[in-house]
This record gives structure tokens, C-alpha cells and sequence, in this order.
């Protein structure tokens, strides 16, 4: 086992404290005047942060002396950023907050850049979601300036995921790369049956987010098992007016409600969402359609001490029943269809604790658990003129076809003739849980802001799931099963410490961002046994210039570096077991007009490979903020490289079994109509006999036939 090293990156010299103070005041809506109860506010680059009470008061203690940046949020406001100057006590700071407007002069309606962070990130708030009228969130991800985003016409195409900073094309597929979030919950996972496809964010309720957060550049070390970027998704929190929604397009139909309500003093806000979408392929033809009912339930309180502390809670439960269905589609061969089911449930439950005091400004922790339904049935027609085999066995050996009817256990069965249908379903059941616990720590040495992350996560994944099957086994064609609820879990655990650390001089500031993460990845009862691995990331912003009047008024240099390890996916972990399946004999048809059909079958053993290395990314980025009157100017520029991806290499290796040809059969002295063939399951000899006993069994000829066999290994 390695041996986990984690870096506590701390300041260096602990001998000249700053001066911290304490400001409070009242949060009001800007037209009545009436507090605002529920309202965040969160110093920008720091942990430090509280959240208004039933009177719209708030109260931040050991504020460290200077500039700071208050943004303020709270839902159906629009975002406000406070700028304070904190040189002493201030008791009664007064903020306004206005409802948010559809107005287009009052509103932004494409991705803003997070100037406070290092790192290249943008934000999305439900004002440009609504004047987009998106239905998905891929459709939100169109306005990222100058980013790779997908593009969707409907629902019913494909899965519909999300690529940062990559072409899926790419070796290691950076759909599978990029992180995909919601209230916390990790949608993307390691278990689903197509492990390597992304995420498919098709069943993700639009009309309930408040604002869509995207990382494209190197994130912080608390985001794990990525390579290519983050996309955090936050519903609706807060007491809130009955919203409807109603967006109507060629092909897609949009209909949603939602409400914040208020339970009584100290008792809460519960958030209540519903959203019915139907999308259609072919408005000529609109049979083949996608439904989507995505449902939210969202329960957040704070409770408050008058020295400025407070607990938030907060639980979501988020999910989706629908998925894609040419079942009514007229259009198909008569019975045929396709069902895909997308059923979905994310879940958190989550605690902050804002302290705000000199040794800790807030701790967080909570679980989370993801489940999803992902069961696909195919009815299809199938045809044949003569009879032909169905083989199911998964033993080494030489085997007999049967009919069904006369032994249902049969490792080889005779297919009928005509026409009939045939229903396979994959079943794939992700399921996926996370514990989190992390904790802040802002202040000042001197003139230096110091805001130092620690924190640690554990997560499992599996799949519950029966794979693919049949319900009709006389019908069902060559398959072999393959049960995903048979492989074993994986299970992670990561500890992560990160320094930020802010160097203002007289006309510029520096900050200087460095951390590190540590993963260690347990897989019991397979070769892989424990897997550790280190991810440091760095990233500085240097900022001159600033002034508030002129041409000129100011810019930012940005630059970074980081690695970020992606865990395997169930498909690179567990590979099938495959099967060689060869003709041994078969004489023609019989006297009585059936057909005798025997075959080799030689598993081929999936090859693990204990030396796995896990797939890592080494990101870089570099990028420039020029702000001038009306004018704002961001450029990015990244170079990632893919180390390690995870592909698949083809074993061969040679096999041998006995074939006998239909040419065995001219030395043979028993008439056709009464003979009788068996085959040795073990040494592949074919004997035959008298039906009437009259004449002496005969061993039949045979070829030893030389082969191979081919072997995934990844």
C-alpha cells in the first residue's frame, strides 16, 4: 500500500496579526422595504459568510481591516455586490435588494466571469436562463463565451452531455472527464452501464435552477475524479411567489411550477418544484418523444446567535421519471418499439456552520446519495426460414442445440421459423453515496489575507443492476449474462489542504493559490486492492490598475497549473467475459426433418490488469482581464494533456477443439434414417448409433482445428 502524503499549506510567519472588526446591518427588499429573510452573504475569496434572520438582519464578526467584496443573494433578488471599506465597527449598513426583471437593460444574459477567482470561471443565473428559454441544461451551456459546449436541437437524440475544454473524439474521452453537479450531489459517475459516455443531463429539472457555476479552468483541490472541468447546478432556496413557466418550441413542449414557502418563524423554508417537458423528434411525425417529470423538494432554516454565529441546514431531493419512447410511433415495424427509461433521485443533506471566528470561519459537512433507473426494453421482429441456434452456455466444452420446449436449461437452443418478436432490456442501476466534512479558516498576518482550506470526502459507487436479459428465453438469441449488481463497489477516500493568500502592495495585488489532494481508491475483492494518488494544483492572479474613473481602468493577469485524477469507470475495472463459440458438427437434416446442430464453446477469461494506472490530466491555463470605460475584455488560453487514458489492448492466444465435416459421414455403415448422434461434452468425439440396435456404434472422424481466441485487457 503507498503511503498518503498530504501538504498543509500554511502562512509562514504567524508574529503580525491584523486588526479584525465586526459589521452587521439589515437586508430590505428595494420597493417595500421589508426585511429579507434568508439572504446569503459571503465575502468574495474567503470562507467567511451569514445569512440574514426573520428581521433581515445579519452580523459578521472578526472582519479583517480593508477592501472586501460582499455578494449578496437570496432567491427571486438579483445578485448585489457590496463593496465595503473596513477600517473600524460598522453596526448599520443598509442593503437593498431589487427583484429580479426580465427587463433587458437591467439584466446580464450570457455566462459572467468570476473576477474573484484565479482560476477561469463563469456564472449563470436564472435571468439569462430565462431570456435563453432553454429546457436543458445543455441549451444553458451555449452561453459560455468562447468555451466547447455541445449543441441539441431536442431531447430525443442522444444522451445529451457536456464537454469542457475537449472534443469527445479525444483518447480518455473528456465527456467522461467532466464533473457534473447538483446541490452538491454528483450526477457523473463510475457505475453506469456506459461508463465512459459522460453524463446525460437530459433529466435535469431547467425551470427550478437559480444559477449554473462552470469551472474550465484548474479548480480547487476539493473537486476530485475529473479531468476536464466542473458544472455545479443550484436549485431554487428560499421563500419564494408561485412561479409558472411556459415555453412552447417546434418540437419541445415546457410546463412548470414552483413555490417557496415560508413555515413560521424559525421554522423554515420549503421549496416545492414541478416540470413536465416533452420533446418530439419530427414535428411531421411526432411519435418518437422524450418525457421528462422532473420534481424538487428543497428544505433549507438558519438559526442564529447574537454574536453573529449560524447554522444553516439544508436537504434536497431531486429526481426525474420519464425517458425516451417509439412505442406509439406508426411509423415503426408493426409491435416494435424502443423504451429507455430515465428515472432519477439526488439527494443531499447538508450543514454550515459559519463561525466567523478567529480560528475558524465556518465548517461544512453532509451526505449525499444518487440513484438512477436507467432500463432500456427493445422489441424487435425477427425472421428466419430454417431453424438456427441460440447459443447461452458459458462452459468450456461441446454442446447439443435442443428445442426450448423440450429441455428450457439447454446451453444451445433451436430458434423457431417464421416470425416472432424478441424484447431484450439492459438494466443498469447506478447508485452512488458521498461524506463530506471541510472546514475554513480566514485571516490576516499583517497586511497578508491568509484563507486556508482543509477537508476530507468518502464516496462509494455500484450498480445494482441485472444487465442485459430476456424475459422470453425461447426466443432469446446468442447472448451470455452479465449482472452488474454481481461487481463489487468502489470506494474512495480523499483528504485535501489548500492555501489562498493575498499580497496587496500600493497600487496592485497579488494572490497566490496552492494545494494539494490526496485519493485513496479501494476496490475490494479484486486484483486492484488499494490505488493512491496525489493531485497538486496551483494558481496566481495579479491585479494593477484599478481605478473607478478614465479610459483605463484597470487589469488582471491569471495563470495555472494543477493535475486532476479521474477513477476508472466499471467498464475499464470489471471487463466481460467472452465466449468463442465454434461449429463442431453438424450432419444436415435429419430423417424425421429436425436439425442437429453441436458447438464448441470456449470462455475466454476477462484479463485484469493489476497494474491499472488511473487516468490524470495536467492542466494549464493562462488568461487576461483588461477593463476599460464600457468596455471588458477577458482572454483564456489552456493547454491540457491527457496522461495515462484509459483504452483497451486485444490478447491473442491460440486454442484448439475437433471439428468433424459432413465427409466423416460417407464411411459410415448406418443407414440415415436410423441414426443416432452424441457428442462427448469433453473430448468433442461424435459416435454414432443404431436407433434399432441392429448395427455397431461407429466413432465418427475428426480435424483438430488450430484458433485463437482474443482477449480485452485494459
Amino acid at each position: 500500500m503507498k503511503t498518503i502524503v498530504l501538504a498543509f499549506f500554511a502562512s509562514a510567519s504567524l508574529t503580525a496579526w491584523g486588526q479584525s472588526y465586526k459589521v452587521a446591518g439589515t437586508v430590505l427588499d428595494a420597493k417595500s422595504k421589508v426585511p429579507v429573510e434568508f439572504a446569503t452573504l459571503w465575502i468574495e475569496g474567503s470562507g467567511i459568510g451569514t445569512m440574514t434572520d426573520s428581521q433581515g438582519k445579519f452580523v459578521i464578526q472578526h472582519l479583517a481591516e480593508g477592501k472586501h467584496e460582499v455578494l449578496v443573494r437570496c432567491l427571486g433578488y438579483s445578485e448585489y455586490k457590496l463593496q465595503l471599506d473596513v477600517r473600524k465597527d460598522k453596526e448599520n449598513i443598509v442593503v437593498y435588494l431589487s427583484e429580479q426583471t426580465l427587463a433587458l437593460n437591467e439584466v446580464t444574459v450570457t455566462a459572467e466571469r468570476k473576477t474573484a477567482d484565479a482560476t477561469t470561471a463563469y456564472t449563470l443565473g436564472r435571468t439569462a436562463l430565462d431570456h435563453l428559454q432553454s429546457v436543458s441544461v445543455s441549451d444553458a451551456l451555449s452561453l459560455l463565451p468562447g468555451e466547447q459546449t455541445s449543441k441539441f436541437k431536442g431531447l430525443t437524440s442522444s444522451a445529451q452531455v457536456i464537454t469542457l475544454r475537449g472534443e469527445s473524439t479525444e483518447m480518455g474521452n473528456p465527456d467522461f472527464g467532466t464533473v457534473v453537479e447538483m446541490d452538491g450531489v454528483r450526477l457523473s459517475g463510475n457505475a453506469t452501464a456506459a461508463s465512459t459516455s459522460g453524463t446525460d443531463t437530459r433529466n435535469i429539472g431547467n425551470s427550478n435552477v437559480e444559477r449554473i457555476e462552470v469551472i474550465t479552468g484548474v479548480p480547487s483541490v476539493e473537486y476530485g475524479d475529473l479531468t476536464n472541468g466542473v458544472v455545479k447546478i443550484v436549485t431554487r432556496k428560499g421563500k419564494s411567489p408561485l412561479i409558472v413557466d411556459v415555453a412552447v418550441r417546434p418540437t419541445t413542449q415546457s410546463y412548470a411550477v414552483s413555490k417557496g414557502v415560508e413555515l413560521g418563524a424559525k421554522a423554515g423554508v420549503l421549496n416545492l418544484s414541478y416540470e413536465r417537458v416533452r420533446s418530439v423528434s419530427d414535428i411531421a411525425s411526432p411519435y418518437t418523444s422524450y418525457v421528462r417529470n422532473a420534481f424538487g423538494v428543497r428544505y433549507s432554516n438558519s438559526l442564529h446567535t447574537k454574536t453573529g454565529k449560524t447554522l444553516s441546514v439544508d436537504f434536497s431531493l431531486n429526481g426525474n421519471v420519464g425517458g425516451n419512447n417509439t412505442k406509439a410511433d406508426p411509423d415503426a415495424f408493426k409491435e416494435t418499439y424502443t423504451k429507455s427509461r430515465d428515472n432519477a433521485l439526488w439527494s443531499s443533506l447538508s450543514f454550515n456552520y459559519m463561525l466567523n471566528s478567529p480560528w475558524l470561519s465556518n465548517l461544512r459537512g453532509g451526505v449525499t446519495f444518487s440513484y438512477a433507473d436507467n432500463r432500456v426494453e427493445e422489441k424487435k421482429n425477427q425472421s428466419a426460414s430454417s431453424v438456427q441456434p441460440a447459443l447461452h452456455t458459458t462452459e468450456e466444452g461441446y454442446f447439443v442445440a435442443s428445442k426450448y420446449e423440450k429441455d428450457p436449461s439447454s446451453p444451445i437452443i433451436l430458434l423457431p421459423t417464421g416470425y416472432w418478436y424478441v424484447t431484450p432490456f439492459n438494466d443498469s442501476r447506478p447508485i452512488n453515496y458521498t461524506a463530506y466534512l471541510k472546514a475554513r479558516w480566514s485571516h490576516k498576518i499583517g497586511s497578508i489575507t491568509s484563507n486556508l482550506l482543509a477537508g476530507a470526502d468518502m464516496k462509494g459507487e455500484g450498480n445494482l443492476g441485472k444487465g442485459t436479459y430476456y424475459e422470453d428465453m425461447s426466443v432469446a438469441p446468442t447472448w451470455r449474462e452479465y449482472r452488474y449488481d454481481e461487481l463489487p463497489f468502489m470506494h474512495n477516500l480523499a483528504a485535501y489542504a489548500e492555501e489562498e493568500i493575498t499580497l496587496p502592495f500600493r497600487h496592485s495585488q497579488l494572490l497566490l493559490k496552492g494545494g494539494l489532494r490526496s485519493d485513496m481508491t479501494f476496490i475490494p475483492g479484486t486484483v486492484y486492492g488499494t490505488v493512491s494518488s496525489l493531485s497538486p494544483r496551483f494558481s496566481a492572479k495579479y491585479s494593477f490598475g484599478e481605478k473607478e474613473h478614465g479610459f483605463f481602468r484597470g487589469a488582471t493577469l491569471r495563470a495555472g497549473w494543477g493535475k486532476a485524477v479521474k477513477l476508472p469507470s466499471f467498464e475499464m475495472l470489471y471487463p466481460r467475459e467472452t465466449y468463442v463459440d465454434r461449429l463442431a458438427f453438424a450432419p444436415g437434416a435429419m430423417a424425421d426433418g429436425t436439425t442437429y446442430y453441436a458447438y464448441h464453446t470456449h470462455p475466454v477469461l476477462p484479463v485484469y490488469n493489476p497494474e491499472l494506472q488511473w487516468q490524470y490530466s495536467l492542466m494549464r491555463e493562462a488568461g487576461m482581464d483588461i477593463r476599460l470605460k464600457g468596455v471588458r475584455i477577458s482572454l483564456s488560453f489552456f493547454y491540457n494533456t491527457l496522461s495515462q487514458p484509459y483504452t483497451s489492448t486485444r490478447i491473442y492466444t491460440p486454442f484448439d477443439y475437433k471439428l468433424t465435416d459432413q465427409s466423416a459421414l460417407n464411411d459410415c455403415l448406418i443407414p440415415s434414417t436410423d441414426r443416432v448422434y452424441s457428442i462427448d461434452r469433453t473430448t468433442g468425439v461424435v459416435t454414432v448409433s443404431d436407433k434399432n440396435g441392429i448395427l455397431t456404434s461407429q466413432t465418427l472422424a475428426y480435424k483438430e482445428i488450430h484458433d485463437f481466441q482474443s482477449a480485452v485487457r485494459m
